[in-house]
């Protein structure tokens, strides 16, 4: 694959994830940065942590310390040449577990008051969490007092957690759930089920007098102050001792990553002495991750199992998406029964039929991903002609095959959603637009504000007049109203467009789109340029742009 393509399909892969939607499994992710990193190993995409938040003014938090991400290992060998570069062979490591959550930071002021919960971001600068001081074991004040600290951690919601018996949150990846609830600009109950267990205590004053020497200490001493800390061990590379690299992860392997509450990617280790940290960092560049850690990563447990059938969703571009329906298969201690297959190409690559037996695996214990076929069967599952919602004619389109109609039912119903879901709506998921559009009342997003809501939903079953829950829903999509024209047009769902891509390019307005579609702009070899075109020289997708900028009370 070309270099530039894949940056590109790394930094949407890498967006996506981050703001809790990942498109494909972490070690597909990883493959294709093994990719790049053959083809050229100093790119600039190496040096990104996180995502960009989009978000802007009071919401911004600009970070003292930045956040960065872990270097990557993928087996003991990789641990010790790791230890070898940096000259620290034979040094104590503490080792944690590599929690799947999201990274946040706690800022404390001279008084020990809690001041704000703030996202990693892009490590350079997050965002605040609305109603962070609701969240379990982040104490709003604390014993240090006389200078300012910051507490960082993760955020995640429990494997056990009761918010998964409650059918809406029922098969939701637990990383996603989290991201969700702590997105949303409304106080909600969902917000007690989000845990933070710390595992770092930053003190603006580097002279502090609780500064530890060694990282254990740190921990101990981080959970005096908070009671939800990481376990830690104490490790240094002599093979097959009850304390070793090797034991431990083969022990996380087989018994704590089962045991412990939280979904776990790997182990980080870390030099232990912690004078030598600076040291470390200051003979290498550090602008992705500390030189003094590293992250372990697991090898994705793995079954086999047989494929029942195959079923397709239509998205919001009217691309299909094939998921195998599996026979139930438990991996890491969860039920499997699908696993998505990406796109139409896949599907064809895989040639499955009724009873085909085929490896999955749940990559880094997370996102169920089909590894292989082991044995195919004679009766392959028919290509489908027609779109299973609509019935219009289908095409194929590059790895794609579409639905073109933009009536259809699922098309609209999985673009309005995708609309308030990207502006972080609550009250408005799948089932209340599907009721929606059964009633006759929408055919696209600008008709969720021109058309009585309240009225519709109070004629239809399951929505109480006088009850709470039409109120929320007016309330929600009102609140959506006031955003900027940045956000009306890289949440309208133009293919293959993002809004750092319209940052980057300086378009921000719908003047701008505008202008492409009249043919008046400069780069017109670009693919950004190419999607828009396309996208608003539908003359349906240009009344929709006009009315949702009617509607909208632009920042």
């Amino acid at each position: 694959m070309d270099k530039n393509k894949l940056v590109k399909l790394l930094l949407k892969y890498r967006k996506a994830y981050y703001e809790g939607n990942p498109l494909i499994s972490d070690e597909e992710f990883d493959e294709l940065e093994d990719q790049l990193r053959e083809i050229d190993p100093e790119n600039n995409y190496f040096s990104l942590v996180g995502s960009k938040e989009t978000s802007s003014g009071d919401d911004i938090v600009f970070h003292k310390y930045p956040m960065l991400s872990m270097r990557k290992a993928k087996s003991i060998d990789d641990l010790y040449k790791w230890l070898k570069g940096i000259n620290c062979e034979s040094d104590d490591m503490v080792v944690e577990p590599k929690i799947d959550g999201i990274s946040a930071t706690c800022k404390y002021n001279n008084k020990g008051i809690l001041e704000y919960v703030a996202t990693r971001g892009d490590g350079k600068e997050g965002r605040k969490i609305m109603y962070g001081e609701y969240i379990k074991d982040i104490p709003s004040k604390i014993s240090i007092t006389g200078e300012e600290i910051e507490i960082r951690g993760e955020l995640y919601i429990p494997k056990n957690s009761k918010l998964l018996k409650i059918d809406e949150y029922a098969n939701s990846p637990l990383r996603n759930l989290c991201s969700g609830i702590i997105k949303r600009k409304d106080l909600s109950k969902e917000i007690e089920y989000v845990r933070f267990v710390a595992y770092d205590i930053i003190f603006y004053n580097k002279q502090s007098i609780y500064e530890e020497k060694t990282v254990s200490k740190k921990l101990e001493f981080l959970k005096t102050i908070v009671k939800n800390t990481v376990p830690h061990f104490i490790t240094t590379f002599k093979l097959n001792m009850k304390s070793s690299p090797d034991f431990i992860f083969k022990k996380y392997l087989d018994e704590y990553r089962k045991e412990w509450e939280y979904e776990t990617d790997g182990l980080i280790f870390v030099i232990n002495n912690t004078l030598k940290h600076q040291k470390i960092d200051m003979m290498r560049i550090v602008d992705h991750h500390h030189h003094y850690c590293i992250a372990l990563k697991p090898p994705s447990e793995s079954k086999l199992t047989e494929v029942v059938d195959i079923e397709w969703e239509v998205s919001k571009n009217g691309y299909l998406i094939p998921t195998a329906i599996l026979k139930k298969v438990e991996i890491g201690g969860v039920d499997i029964e699908r696993v998505t297959l990406s796109n139409f190409s896949k599907f064809l690559e895989y040639k499955l039929g009724k009873n085909t037996v085929v490896e999955v695996e749940r990559a880094n214990d997370v996102i169920p991903h089909l590894v292989r076929v082991v044995e195919r069967k004679n009766h392959l599952f028919e290509i489908p002609n027609v779109c299973p919602s609509c019935g219009s004619t289908l095409y194929k389109d590059g790895v794609n095959l579409v639905c073109k109609n933009r009536d259809c039912k699922d098309k609209i119903i999985n673009k309005v959603y995708s609309w308030f879901s990207n502006l972080n709506a609550k009250n408005i998921g799948i089932k209340v637009i599907e009721d929606l559009y059964d009633a006759g009342a929408i055919k696209g997003i600008s008709d969720m504000y021109k058309s009585n809501i309240s009225e519709i939903l109070s004629l239809l079953p399951g929505y109480s007049k006088n009850g709470t829950k039409i109120s929320k829903i007016v309330e929600s999509i009102n609140n959506t109203k006031n955003i900027t024209e940045l956000d009306l047009i890289s949440n309208i769902g133009i293919p293959g467009v993002g809004r750092k891509m319209l940052e980057k390019a300086g378009i921000v307005s719908i003047n701008d789109i505008i202008k492409i579609r009249k043919d008046n702009y400069a780069d017109k070899d670009s693919s950004l340029y190419r999607n828009i075109k396309e996208w608003v020289n539908d003359d349906g997708n240009y009344n929709e742009l006009l009315e949702l900028k009617n509607i909208i009370s632009s920042k």
